[in-house]
C-alpha cells in the first residue's frame, strides 16, 4: 500500500466495488490472473460458479461468481484497494459502466438480461430511468426482470439516502467537536489507544495495530489549529462509503479510498476543511462517531500500512 499515493484514478467510476467481468472470462481465466497478482483461491465451498480468494492468504478478499442463465460473471472487489482493483481490471476483461448502458438498450435479449442484473449488482443508481422504460415498454421476462432491478435500485437509493441523512446529522453534531480538538487536552483524550483498535479496524489487523499504538501513541504534531465555520465545512461518510468513488468520498484524504477494507464499515469517519490565516484552506481527517463514543485516528491508513506490512 506504500506507493497507493501515486495511483490517479481513485475517482474512475469503473472501479466500483464490483467489476463485471466480459462473458467468455470463465474460472480458470480468473484463477490465473488473481494469482499471478498474489491471491490465493480458497477452495472450501467452491462450487463451478463462485470462488473466494485472499490476497497472500489475508484481507484483501474478491468473491467470484457465475449466473449461467445470462452469463454474468461477478468479481466482489470492495475490500481491495483501488490501485490492485486497476490491476486486476488490466488482467481480465471487464463490461465497461458504458458497455452495461448500451446492452441494456440493445436487442439481443440475453445481453439485455445481463445487463440488467450487472445494473443492480453494481448499485447503477443511473439506470435507474432505463430500467424503468424498459419494465414499462419492455416484453416478457425483459419486462418482469427490468421491474425487479428497477425495484431493487430503488430501495437502494432509498437507503443511500436514508444514510446520507444520517451522517449529515453526525456531520452537524461533529462541528463544535472539531473546533474542541484545537484545544491539545481533548484531542489526547479522543486519541485513539491501543483497547480502542478492535473498536474501529478489521480483526485481521485490530491486533497489529493495537500493539503498534503500545509501542508508538499517535503523534498530532502541530495538532488542530482551526475549527470548521458549520456543517457545510463537514463531510461524514459510514466507511463502507469510503471504498469506492461517491459523493461523500471523495472529500476524504486518498488514503481512505485505499485503507477502507479494513475498517469496520458502519463506522462514521469525519473530515473537514478550515481556513487558517497562514496556511490557507487545511483539511482535517480522523474524527470517529462509533455509535456509541467519539474517537480520534487521523491518518488511520498509516496505521494500516504498518500493519500489513508487519510494523516495518
Amino acid at each position: 500500500m506504500n506507493a497507493l499515493s501515486d495511483f490517479s484514478d481513485y475517482d474512475d467510476p469503473d472501479l466500483g466495488t464490483v467489476l463485471i467481468l466480459a462473458p467468455h472470462v470463465d474460472l480458470s481465466m480468473v484463477t490465473k490472473a488473481l494469482c499471478d497478482l498474489g491471491f490465493q483461491r480458497h477452495p472450501d465451498g467452491d462450487t463451478p460458479h463462485a470462488a473466494a480468494f485472499s490476497f497472500n492468504g489475508a484481507r484483501p478478499h474478491v468473491i467470484y461468481s457465475h449466473n449461467p442463465v445470462v452469463d454474468l460473471r461477478v468479481l466482489e472487489v470492495g475490500t481491495v484497494p483501488p490501485p490492485l482493483r486497476r490491476a486486476i481490471q488490466t488482467a481480465l476483461p471487464t463490461l465497461s459502466r458504458s458497455r452495461i448502458r448500451a446492452d441494456l438498450n440493445g436487442q439481443d435479449e440475453r445481453a439485455v438480461l445481463r445487463a440488467i442484473w450487472a445494473a443492480t449488482e453494481t448499485e447503477r443508481m443511473d439506470l435507474i430511468e432505463p430500467l424503468r422504460r424498459l419494465a414499462e415498454f419492455g416484453r416478457g421476462i425483459v419486462a418482469e426482470e427490468a421491474k425487479r432491478g428497477f425495484e431493487r435500485l430503488q430501495s437502494m437509493n432509498q437507503a443511500r439516502i436514508d444514510v446520507i441523512a444520517g451522517v449529515r446529522l453526525v456531520a452537524v453534531a461533529a462541528v463544535d467537536l472539531a473546533g474542541e480538538l484545537m484545544k491539545p487536552e481533548v484531542a489526547q483524550a479522543l486519541l485513539a489507544r491501543p483497547e480502542d483498535a478492535a473498536d474501529i479496524f478489521t480483526a485481521d489487523v485490530a491486533d497489529a495495530i493495537a500493539a503498534h499504538l503500545e509501542q508508538t501513541p499517535i503523534d498530532l504534531g502541530r495538532g488542530i489549529r482551526a475549527a470548521p465555520q458549520d456543517e457545510t465545512d463537514v463531510t461524514a461518510a459510514p466507511a463502507g462509503l469510503l471504498r469506492f468513488d461517491n459523493m461523500l468520498s471523495r472529500p476524504f484524504p486518498r488514503g481512505y479510498r485505499s485503507c477502507a477494507g479494513w475498517l469496520l464499515p458502519d463506522r462514521i469517519w469525519l473530515t473537514w476543511a478550515t481556513h487558517d490565516p497562514r496556511h490557507g484552506r487545511v483539511r482535517y481527517d480522523g474524527l470517529i462517531f462509533t455509535g456509541a463514543r467519539w474517537l480520534f485516528c487521523p491518518r488511520p491508513y498509516r496505521l494500516i500500512e504498518r500493519a500489513r506490512s508487519g510494523g516495518a
